[in-house]
């Protein structure tokens, strides 16, 4: 029994210089989390710069220093994580299942639970 096969090959190719935004992640619980996170991480981040300065509340203490720059790590990892998410459809779907999202949530809770009981 004989049979034919027809094999099509279909090149295309395409130039786009528009960054296309995945602004559906800003729908999901997730992404307005991450999104939240990022807003409250920089006031925060904010309010120690401005009271280190005009206060003098933080007056270069360990403790202060320590709060600064664990508060400044975590809104950047947690911005990249938002940049990521928005910039790459693929990045938004893994890394909401990656153990790194759950870790770092679990780090900076742990951390920011630690300094405001530390510093009451």
């Amino acid at each position: 029994m004989s049979h034919s096969v027809t094999v099509t090959r279909t090149t295309t190719t395409t130039s786009a210089t528009a960054i296309i935004l995945n602004t559906g992640i800003l729908k999901t619980p997730a992404g307005l989390l991450k999104f939240f996170e990022t807003i409250i991480g920089a006031v925060c981040l904010g309010l120690i710069a401005y009271y280190s300065v005009h206060n003098k509340i933080f007056s270069g203490d360990p403790e202060h220093t320590l709060f600064f720059i664990v508060t400044f790590a975590f809104l950047v990892t947690t911005f990249l994580l938002l940049i990521s998410a928005l910039l790459s459809l693929m990045a938004a779907t893994v890394l909401s299942k990656t153990l790194f999202v759950s870790t770092i949530s679990s780090f900076q809770f742990i951390f920011f639970a630690y300094f405001y009981n530390y510093s009451c």
